[in-house]
């Protein structure tokens, strides 16, 4: 949208000066039209980034009117280059962008389908202009659909979604409905997914207002539409109305599914005709459907109240959660909840919180956790262990210290276990304060440490290179007598190697042993790396001796440090007698041990040995690196094989891999070297249109190549492309 000057300005102006704003505002606007035709032509290059940075003059000229005409005019160009220039020229202006270019690059963005990248671009665009209304945003996306030629109008189901998923129900539904107006439709899913939302949060006047309108709209429901009229029904207590919608799906050839039996079972339970639930699960497992487990436990609560124990033993191995056969176990799950003066709801609902967890069902646990609590019911200790347990081990830290401050407040206090659990994670999170913290109120609550305790945190420590700390608590550990064991010596030694302190790390080891522990491959490994990273690759070679003398198998990661060591050297034909004695034990050699290899002959012009490892490697099915390819490339170029060179630089790109810019510029220089410019161009080409930028170092190969040919206007043209580029 162009800014021109106010009208009413104009009139408080002389005639010479009205002709001067009118020219400068008519020679902004041809300005601002120039810079985006320049930047829609660099937009077309690979390297469109750079030579925009390049350009003096466009990046501090930038405005959103420029970026708002450069998204217009390139609607059909690669539309993830064009989402990259929408962030990269939002930084270079500092400012957000307008709502016009969001709802522009958002439908050209959804006409390729692009949808992972619209949605995110879509809820930034309603964040970062908050302030606005939804009616003008929704305006503006109608518009830009209509301008800019759209096809595909999920884009106005996204808008619905975006609303819904960040809580803003009423939007939500104030857009479903406003879009009819302007002549579209949402889809039925967008339709049942907003309704099972306002149903999950009890807006029923809103529900209904949905259905109303999806109905008006010529929309017929499907299955999952009938499932949420049914549960509707139920969750007010008609249970009349839900059965006569159940009866309404099946005339229009919809088959009930579990969440509408499910919902007509909680609501028969809750009206105490349990004779009629159990008909109803009854016909579920008939129809090959499987009741919830709420609604079991629903059962179970209502037959005890009634005194049909029996019934309830029977449905409690049914459910699974006592072993079939084991009518004891029943009675005494049955008999514990009367001598605890819990319900069977309680102790049902803890049963089923633990099983939700060991399934790594999140939502499922949680989401029984909050009946209970509705319930009135208090969850066991057991329960919110299990839950912490998976929300650690799904990186969520921060929700399960929130379910650790629930169970506090509830006066059930945290164990050893759970609190090794938050100190686990919070030191992989790298919060060492609040792991001493955790530590600090284990002891104060009277919890005796144990060496997992101590693991996590001295781990977290050396992870950051402060061997200090880890040292201390290494100490605080023997003052409290808690025994280190081979993970605590292996974490210490580990870290001591890499930091390449091994006089240190022998010392750990020594006094490892002295304490009667017996090292691992796993530690002799540490200490075998550890030495070959420091150069010592005979203490290494002796280390790994040592481990056959006592017994202990080396496995491949052994032999790999030692071979990879050797080839670094130079050492090639040690190296392959540890390869020969590791093939010997039944171990297979890796890539990195046939890398070490085939880079160690490489750099030494052994190509004949070099392909001759490479050919084993692929006989044993192992897929050649990036690292691999580079120095076959290197080596059969200084080797002058230029012919094996790119046979090789041609096999790597169709394994999907890319040559760094050191190995085109060797192949371009061997090639040009060897008189084929010709060729050497055409890696030169190749290489810029995997998106690497040409250096002084090819350009340089190219020009003395063409000198060579005598091509000197060639030459002279590869000079001033190089000095255009600021090269």
């Amino acid at each position: 949208m162009r800014r021109f000057l106010p009208k009413k300005a104009l009139l408080f102006t002389g005639r010479n000066e009205s002709k001067s704003m009118k020219f400068s505002s008519l020679h902004s606007i041809k300005q601002d039209d120039d810079y985006a035709q320049k930047i829609s032509n660099l937009l077309k290059q690979p390297n469109w980034q750079q030579l925009l940075m390049n350009s003096s003059d466009v990046p501090k000229n930038l405005n959103p009117e420029i970026i708002h005409t450069v998204l217009h005019q390139n609607q059909v160009i690669n539309p993830k280059r064009l989402l990259n220039f929408f962030y990269w020229s939002e930084n270079q202006i500092g400012l957000s962008q307008t709502l016009n270019s969001f709802s522009h690059l958002l439908i050209i963005l959804c006409n390729f389908n692009m949808l992972g990248p619209a949605n995110r671009l879509l809820d930034r665009m309603i964040q970062t202009h908050s302030d606005v209304g939804l009616i003008a945003i929704l305006n503006l996306i109608v518009n830009s659909f209509r301008d800019c030629n759209g096809s595909n109008p999920i884009v106005f189901d996204m808008l619905v979604d975006t609303y819904r998923k960040m809580g803003k129900l009423g939007e939500a539904v104030d857009v479903i409905l406003e879009l009819k107006n302007d002549g579209f439709l949402p889809s039925l899913r967008c339709y049942n997914s907003l309704l099972n939302d306002l149903l999950k949060t009890d807006r029923m006047c809103l529900f209904w207002k949905v259905y109303d309108g999806m109905l008006a709209a010529k929309i017929s429901p499907d299955v999952y539409t009938f499932t949420c009229l049914v549960c509707v029904f139920c969750k007010v207590g008609n249970i009349k109305e839900a059965k006569r919608i159940l009866v309404e799906m099946g005339e229009n050839g919809w088959s009930p599914n579990s969440v509408a039996y499910n919902a007509l079972v909680s609501g028969l339970c809750k009206e105490g005709n349990l004779k009629e639930a159990k008909l109803v699960m009854k016909e579920m497992c008939e129809m090959g459907l499987k009741p919830s487990s709420t609604n079991y436990i629903a059962l179970i609560d209502g037959l005890m109240r009634e005194g049909d124990v029996e019934e309830a033993k029977r449905i409690l191995v049914e459910m699974g959660l006592v072993r079939e056969g084991n009518v004891e176990e029943a009675k005494m799950m049955l008999v514990e909840m009367g001598q605890k003066g819990c319900s069977p709801a309680s102790v049902m609902y803890n049963a089923l919180v633990i099983s939700l967890c060991n399934e790594r069902k999140l939502k499922g646990a949680r989401l029984v956790l909050q009946e209970m609590c509705e319930m009135g019911l208090k969850p066991g200790h057991n329960s919110y262990t299990a839950l912490i347990d998976m929300l650690i081990s799904k990186g969520n830290v921060e929700e399960a210290f929130k379910v650790r401050d629930e169970m506090v407040a509830c006066g059930i206090r945290p164990n050893v276990a759970t609190y090794n659990m938050l100190i686990h994670r919070v030191c992989k999170s790298g919060k060492m304060e609040k792991a001493h913290e955790l530590l600090n109120e284990m002891v104060s609550m009277g919890w005796t440490l144990d060496a997992f305790s101590y693991n996590s945190i001295i781990e977290g420590h050396c992870n950051e290179r402060n061997l200090g700390s880890a040292f201390e608590l290494l100490d605080e550990m023997k003052r409290r007598n808690v025994l280190p064991n081979l993970l605590t010596y292996n974490i210490m030694i580990n870290r001591l190697c890499r930091c390449g302190d091994l006089q240190r790390a022998n010392v750990v080891f020594e006094e490892m042993v002295a304490r009667g522990l017996q090292p691992n491959a796993i530690i002799y490994t540490t200490l075998i790396t550890g030495h070959c990273i420091d150069g010592r690759v005979d203490e290494a070679c002796k280390v790994l001796e040592t481990m056959a003398e006592k017994g202990i198998v080396p496995d491949v990661f052994c032999y790999n440090s030692v071979i990879i060591g050797l080839c670094k050297e130079g050492r090639m034909e040690d190296a392959r007698k540890y390869l020969v004695n590791m093939l010997e034990r039944g171990l297979v050699p890796n890539t990195f041990a046939y890398g070490a290899f085939i880079q160690g002959h490489s750099k030494a012009g052994e190509m004949q040995k070099a392909d001759g490892y490479f050919k084993e490697m692929l006989g044993r099915g192992l897929l050649p690196n990036d690292v691999i390819y580079s120095s076959l490339i290197n080596g059969h170029c200084k080797a002058d094989n230029l012919t094996e060179a790119l046979s090789a630089l041609h096999s790597m790109l169709g394994r999907g891999l890319l040559p760094d810019v050191q190995t085109y510029t060797v192949l371009i220089h061997g090639v040009s070297e060897a008189g084929n410019i010709q060729e050497a161009m055409g890696v030169f080409s190749e290489s810029q249109e995997e998106g690497l930028v040409p250096d002084v170092s090819r350009y340089i190969a190219l020009i003395f190549g063409f000198c060579e040919e005598g091509e000197i206007e060639k030459a002279l043209e590869l000079h001033r492309e190089m000095c255009s580029k600021n090269i």
